[in-house]
């Protein structure tokens, strides 16, 4: 009796003493894996606050180039159909060297229409000119006297790209307007060197830009009908958006 007493003591004791490292293992793991989060999270948001610092720098650089473009009297000679065709020449290869200098994909003119009257890559087989873009909501924007934005495929160039567009005004008459559209997709290859998959999606939850090229164009949901006959007005991305077959749980960022 007074053997098997101490026996069942330390028997005891070994149980609580395991007992007590389950529980140490347990909340050395839980915490393992919540510091484990607290880091995965921490580089996600210092990625995304990358991306969008980088991608905002970008767009702010020619946020105002239409605007300062704008005040051009040429502009306005053309788009009143009053310059001669050595001004309208002049005009072609002025916008090209400011697309140079600039580092813009293209700049070109509208009239009041949509019709492009002039612009920087005048002498591409994939010219503009001629081009009528009035369904364009940035063209729209300028309509109103407003500065237009807008991302968008080329339905001309088939490249990618964000545009900017002022209004050309005359005595309060909007006589058309100027367009800077840039590349944003370089940004893309910067992503793909990153350990993130970084996507970029519009309201309509269509992927314009990502890591992961086989992402361009996907939805992350079905589009909606309304959302589905914008597109196709505006154009926006030609016929290439492609529905998921299954519920997009990735990419996620």
């Amino acid at each position: 009796m007074n053997v098997q007493r101490p026996l069942s003591i330390r028997v005891g004791l070994v149980l609580a003493g395991l007992a007590l490292g389950s529980a140490v293992l347990w909340q050395t793991a839980q915490w393992s894996r919540q510091f484990a989060l607290d880091q995965i999270a921490a580089r996600s948001q210092h990625t995304l606050s990358l991306v969008v610092e980088n991608l905002g720098g970008d767009l702010n650089k020619f946020r105002h180039l239409p605007q300062v473009l704008s005040a051009n009297r040429r502009f306005r000679s053309v788009l009143r159909d009053e310059a001669t065709e050595d001004e309208h020449y002049a005009l072609n290869e002025e916008l090209e060297r400011i697309n140079r200098i600039s580092g813009a994909l293209d700049i070109y003119l509208m009239d009041a229409t949509g019709l492009t009257v002039a612009a920087s890559n005048w002498e591409s087989e994939k010219t503009f000119i001629g081009k009528n873009f009035g369904y364009r909501p940035y063209f729209k924007a300028t309509l109103e006297g407003r500065l237009g934005r807008y991302f968008a495929l080329g339905t001309t160039s088939g490249e990618r790209g964000y545009y900017f567009a002022y209004p050309i005004r005359d005595r309060g008459d909007v006589l058309g307007a100027v367009v800077v559209k840039i590349q944003v997709h370089h940004h893309e290859r910067k992503w793909q060197t990153d350990d993130h998959e970084v996507i970029v999606v519009d309201r309509f939850g269509v992927i314009f830009l990502s890591s992961r090229p086989d992402w361009q164009f996907r939805t992350l949901a079905p589009l909606t009908e309304a959302a589905a006959a914008e597109l196709k007005e505006s154009r926006r991305y030609a016929d290439r958006t492609r529905t998921p077959r299954r519920r997009c749980s990735r990419p996620a960022s």
